[in-house]
């Protein structure tokens, strides 16, 4: 069965980590999640595991869609019809383009169905020695000096091109001919959503934003069904200071909004508003939490998942300035080891 036909199949074998609750968002995210996950291990079983870095370029046009895939091995930036001079393929081995193409049509029907925005170029980078995975979506309109038609092969070769990959011809062909202005896409402004690229992290002035308030939001209160526990665990300055900035969501893949009111903190899911934990923070590093039980609203049962994932949503929420998009990646990181495992 050829790589193409394996994703169509959908690869319901392997496990996908799923976020612990089963409302509207999290299903949508827990659909996005599953198709990245499949399209970095196609390409990892392409490469035979022997890649160091996995890049994957995808064009979303509406109506034209178009994936590359670039892989490091050993230290070198090989494309994909090259791999197999590098790790020794077949001559008739199948590559993932094709089903790359597909995965991200998918992500473009997944998103349109849920009336969500649909970018016109996301990146991934896969570096399978850390098991983690960056990544960029970019929202019209296009950088300065790409034109439209252009578009599907050049910013993928432009990607390629900043990573340190020989110039292609065709993009010197674009340059030559006009139809590819030299301003390039460093021009252009990234989406504040997602402003960094490959491991660089999204960067936002948090000095000039405004702290979260409980009405900045639309949210529910904290149910009758509900348990409490302590979270032992010890806070610099710097990380209250951020959790006390709390988060304000800018976009579909930013899953949270929390505030604090003295020395409380409310989580609510961004889509439905649902309160999921409220943490009283102590002197002594015994905090108590009260977290959501409503079977409707948040699916975990228990309390040492609880503190697991809370303690992993913490890691991500003191830091400043908050990267709700590469928290969100890293649960797809999470799935690609799993499969791997």
């Amino acid at each position: 069965m050829g790589l193409f036909d394996r994703f169509k199949k959908n690869n319901a074998s392997k496990p996908v980590v799923k976020v612990a609750d089963d409302s509207p968002e999290g299903s949508l995210m827990n659909r996005l999640s599953q198709l990245q996950t499949r399209m970095i291990s196609l390409c990892n079983d392409y490469a035979r595991g022997r890649a160091d870095r996995i890049y994957i370029h995808g064009y979303l046009g509406g109506s034209v869609f178009s994936a590359k895939d670039l892989y490091e091995v050993n230290g070198k930036l090989v494309r994909s019809h090259k791999l197999g001079e590098v790790i020794k393929l077949k001559t008739d081995e199948e590559s993932p383009m094709r089903a790359l193409t597909h995965g991200f049509v998918e992500i473009d029907q997944v998103l349109r169905e849920a009336n969500q925005k649909v970018p016109f170029e996301i990146k991934m980078i896969y570096d399978a020695r850390k098991g983690s995975l960056n990544g960029k979506w970019n929202y019209p309109p296009l950088p300065k000096g790409v034109k439209e038609d252009v578009a599907p092969q050049a910013l993928s070769e432009l990607w390629f091109e900043e990573l340190g990959v020989e110039s292609s011809a065709m993009l010197d062909l674009m340059r030559k001919s006009g139809d590819l202005g030299p301003a390039g896409p460093n021009t252009s402004t990234p989406s504040p959503q997602h402003a960094g690229d490959g491991e660089n992290r999204t960067k936002k002035n948090t000095e000039n934003e405004a702290v979260a308030h409980r009405g900045d939001w639309k949210t529910q209160s904290m149910p009758q069904q509900h348990d409490t526990f302590v979270l032992h665990r010890a806070f610099s300055e710097a990380e209250m200071a951020a959790l006390r900035h709390g988060n304000v969501p800018q976009a579909m893949e930013d899953k949270w909004f929390w505030y604090m009111e003295d020395s409380t903190l409310w989580a609510h899911r961004s889509w439905t508003g649902h309160c999921i934990y409220q943490i009283e923070f102590k002197e002594d590093d015994n905090h108590l939490v009260t977290v959501n039980r409503d079977p409707e609203q948040y699916g975990c049962t228990s309390i040492e998942e609880d503190i697991e994932l809370l303690n992993r949503l913490l890691d991500w929420w003191t830091q400043s300035p908050y990267d709700h998009y590469n928290e969100w990646l890293s649960e797809v990181s999470e799935a690609v080891k799993k499969t791997q495992g």
